[in-house]
């Protein structure tokens, strides 16, 4: 990095790269994306089946790369890229990303910010390390790495730099701002915004598949919403979701978070209504928004309980 300028609330910078992980019973899926468990196999947290990846120009200069995980984002600066989210664990996969982006610039990877801890974004964290890329993230995501389970390798690693609420650096020429309003999809989410692109890269709180909150580690509906609303209020014109095929365009990711608000509004409702815990989802209307919360991702007690608890307050 050629500068870095750290804002109010910004941590100590982290050496934990080895650490090695469990998680305790009752935790969320392997990997916690919307899509399933995309960090690991179903119920053994192991590397999912591979899948070419795909980098797509979302603009001048800003690539997603979709596959094998959730999506990274890759802004090319005068210098140097950034990078957010590494993808699934495994050397294969590191290669083959570093590979897309080589297809697009010669110029080295000189910055990695990790939007949260689960494996589908947190995978190759080790690996760019190693390879004496700084890589960012929220200090609560240092944090979960040590009760999370991945049978994986590498393991999911903790960041070398990690802050509090807001970090800005400059890497390879591009201005990077990491912000974190609060919890949501997981209690350490990192939104990254890029300025002088207009751009967000917006992890799992901005997602195009049904979103789902992982309470085993910290997330919240009130958190994810207050999220949400600052993204809002920040000057983009694109968003790239942590899960889906293509970009969002500031009117539709609006449509998200109305989506959201709406979804909040409902269940807070069938809660006060008196609906029982073990027929809110289903009692909650999401077929106009698109959403499917009657799945694993929702109903277990480790995420049922506590949303209900949520939304009875």
């Amino acid at each position: 990095m050629n500068k870095m300028m750290m804002a109010a609330g910004v941590a100590a910078v982290s050496l934990m790269a080895g650490a090695v992980f469990a998680q305790p019973p009752g935790g969320p899926p392997p990997g916690g994306g919307p899509g399933g468990p995309p960090g690991g196999a179903p119920g053994g947290g192991g590397p999912p089946p591979q899948q070419p990846l795909q980098i797509k120009e979302v603009k001048t200069g800003v690539y997603m790369v979709v596959g094998n995980g959730g999506n990274s984002t890759v802004v090319v600066g005068p210098t140097g890229v950034v990078l957010v989210d590494t993808k699934n664990p495994g050397e294969k996969i590191y290669d083959e990303l570093n590979d897309k982006i080589k297809s697009v610039t010669p110029l080295p990877v000189d910055e990695v910010v990790i939007t949260h801890h689960h494996a589908d974004h947190s995978g190759n964290t080790l690996l760019f390390e190693n390879h004496g890329v700084p890589v960012i993230g929220q200090q609560q995501e240092m944090q979960a790495l040590q009760t999370y389970a991945s049978t994986a390798t590498p393991r999911p690693t903790a960041p070398s730099i990690t802050y509090e609420t807001e970090l800005t650096t400059t890497a390879g020429g591009v201005k990077v701002e990491a912000h974190h309003w609060g919890a949501g999809h997981t209690a350490g989410d990192t939104v990254v915004y890029f300025p002088a692109q207009k751009v967000v890269s917006g992890g799992d709180e901005v997602v195009s598949t049904t979103p789902n909150i992982d309470y085993p580690f910290g997330g919240s509906v009130t958190g994810w919403l207050t999220s949400l609303d600052a993204i809002s209020k920040l000057d983009f014109d694109v968003i790239i979701p942590g899960h889906g095929n293509d970009p969002l365009t500031k009117a539709q990711f609006l449509d998200y978070a109305k989506k959201w608000h709406t979804f909040a509004d409902r269940a807070r409702a069938a809660v006060k209504a008196g609906t029982p815990k073990d027929k809110l989802m289903a009692a909650i209307k999401t077929d106009d928004l698109g959403w499917n919360v009657t799945t694993g991702q929702w109903t277990p007690p480790a995420r049922l309980d506590p949303f209900y608890a949520e939304m009875s307050k």
